[in-house]
């Protein structure tokens, strides 16, 4: 199951299995895949699709485009991966 926990305003998962949106991760988006997670705190970021990515805590503006095993670490703002 996918689940998008509280205080995420406004955060979206499209499909896929196994994804989190964490709390306060407002505008967050996972498009698909499994595995993925938008940690807590890291608002308007995105995980387009792909397996076990990663966008850490309070990485504000950030964007993972797919893949395996991709992060953006804690903190970082408007990293790519």
């Amino acid at each position: 199951d996918n689940s998008v926990l509280s205080n995420s305003y406004a955060s979206v998962i499209a499909g896929g299995v196994g994804n989190q949106l964490g709390p306060n991760a407002d505008y967050g988006y996972i498009g698909g895949g499994q595995g993925n997670l938008v940690g807590e705190g890291a608002m308007w970021s995105a995980v387009v699709g792909g397996q076990n990515n990663t966008v850490q805590s309070n990485a504000w503006h950030s964007v993972i485009g797919g893949g395996y095993g991709n992060v953006v670490g804690e903190g970082v703002h408007y990293g790519f991966a």
